[in-house]
């Protein structure tokens, strides 16, 4: 028997071992577990791994402890995504300027240790504009609803852009639904504009790192360098007086916490009265591209994975429980979104012999960004001046070479995929291992052991939470 493709973890004492080819973890005894290691390790005849007791016996002769591995790395997709391109188009996101009256010094665009993007003075055309929506309603005619995103920089110093766009966009396509959202610092906002927002219903996500000390340390006012906390809030508060309910509906909220945060703090800003019905979007600071790496401290580590935990059990074991549990779920929302693909990931039963991670999505058919020139790139998070991110424009259409390689990125690393435990899992996306003109293999196999250890986290957390629900329902 050659070395059956599983996964061996412990959590809280007792032993689990996750299956690839049944998709499903299974727990196992101290002996079996050991049995098990020596085998992976190859200081034990596979054959053996029967010989233990009858538990072991039934499930190989289930399929289980199979050795079976990909035997070719392609996307499921692949033979899908130029009819999903042109007729499955859910939205798109147009980037209406590159410039900001902050420079927040951690973002993409501060041009402060960052090399792939600066803010400038560049703004959206209305004649790229309409030409956009134009490639958007071409690509979707199969779509009953789609979103248009506005984007910057700060899109609300192309406000009278954005108001003849959602114009057109209504003209155009009346057979639609369309659903606008917008990504902004907000300390621009009007009565005019709040009117605006309320009557076509704008999903707004704005930017607030929490209290004021946590807040003004990177968010800082372009002309004089000073905290832009009071101007948010007030912002905020505007919104809220104006429309109450408009607020609660569709105002969300997007922090950025660094490594030595106290989480307990910011937990605490979030949880009071006035963001009491408010969704907030956690994420950690991402380093990759600038120079403000941070090495987060062993407080933020535990605090951060205790909130996990917590935020879970709040999430998936409130209909059981009677207990009062704190409500982390706001700060924490993207660890429950984890756990919710992974559980998605969990229920499928496809056989791996061709397989390709989940991580690629079908390259702008969810989140298509065309920038102030029309090009077209995946989404927002890729660099304006990535050739490799770069999948067509508005006038020429698509490139699907670009495309392919972009949807096939596992290819890159066929061997490494083919071997790893985690692939039904695995979330890299081409933008984390982008070099601008190419795809990096190098940083590909990094960011696949940064996937690996949190798929191995929420493992560990998962057959925990079931022990509970078992234990409840005795």
């Amino acid at each position: 028997m050659k070395r059956p493709h599983v996964k061996l973890f412990t959590s809280y004492g007792n032993k689990y071992c996750y299956d690839v080819n049944k998709n499903e973890i299974i727990e196992l005894s101290h002996d079996e577990y050991l049995l098990i290691r020596r085998v992976i390790n190859k200081k034990e005849n596979g054959d053996n791994i029967s010989s233990i007791d009858e538990k072991l016996k039934a499930w190989i002769s289930k399929g289980y402890f199979s050795a079976q591995y990909p035997q070719k790395i392609e996307h499921p997709l692949t033979p899908y995504m130029k009819d999903y391109l042109t007729k499955r188009v859910q939205g798109i996101t147009l980037q209406v300027t590159q410039n900001c009256n902050f420079r927040c010094r951690y973002c993409s665009f501060s041009g402060d240790g960052y090399f792939d993007r600066t803010h400038n003075g560049a703004m959206m055309s209305i004649d790229v504009a309409k030409s956009a929506i134009n490639f958007l309603k071409k690509n979707s005619i199969d779509m009953a609803w789609i979103r248009v995103v506005f984007y910057g920089g700060e899109p609300l110093l192309n406000f009278p852009l954005i108001r003849e766009v959602v114009k057109y966009a209504v003209m155009i396509m009346p057979e639609k639904t369309i659903c606008y959202s917008m990504t902004t610092n907000a300390s621009l906002i009007t009565e005019e504009m709040i009117d605006f927002f309320a009557e076509h219903k704008f999903d707004l996500t704005i930017s607030l790192d929490g209290p004021q000390n946590y807040h003004d340390r990177y968010r800082r006012f372009t002309a004089d360098g000073t905290g832009t906390y009071s101007s948010v809030m007030s912002s905020l508060k505007k919104i809220y007086s104006m429309d109450a309910e408009y607020f609660k509906k569709h105002v969300s909220l997007s922090c950025v916490v660094d490594g030595d945060d106290d989480i307990g703090e910011i937990q605490k800003f979030f949880n009071s009265d006035f963001f009491e019905d408010t969704l907030v979007q956690f994420s950690t600071l991402d380093s990759s591209k600038n120079n403000y790496k941070r090495n987060p401290t062993e407080d933020f580590f535990n605090s951060y994975n205790e909130n996990v935990f917590a935020a879970l059990i709040n999430n998936y074991l409130q209909n059981e429980l009677v207990l009062e549990i704190p409500k982390t779920k706001k700060v924490l929302f993207s660890n429950s979104s984890d756990y919710d693909e992974f559980l998605d990931s969990l229920s499928r039963k496809t056989s791996i012999i061709k397989y390709h991670h989940s991580g690629p999505c079908i390259p702008g058919q969810a989140k298509m960004l065309v920038s102030t020139d029309g090009k077209i790139f995946t989404c927002e998070k890729a660099s304006g001046k990535s050739t490799t991110m770069c999948i067509g424009d508005i006038y020429k259409g698509y490139d699907w070479n670009n495309i392919d390689a972009l949807l096939n990125i596992g290819k890159i690393t066929e061997e490494e995929c083919k071997n790893c435990w985690a692939i039904r899992f695995c979330s890299v996306c081409a933008i984390n291992i982008d070099n601008f003109d190419s795809l990096s293999k190098n940083i590909k196999l990094q960011e696949c052991e940064i996937t690996k250890r949190r798929i191995e986290s929420i493992m560990k957390n998962h057959v925990v939470i079931k022990r509970i629900k078992e234990l409840i329902e005795k």
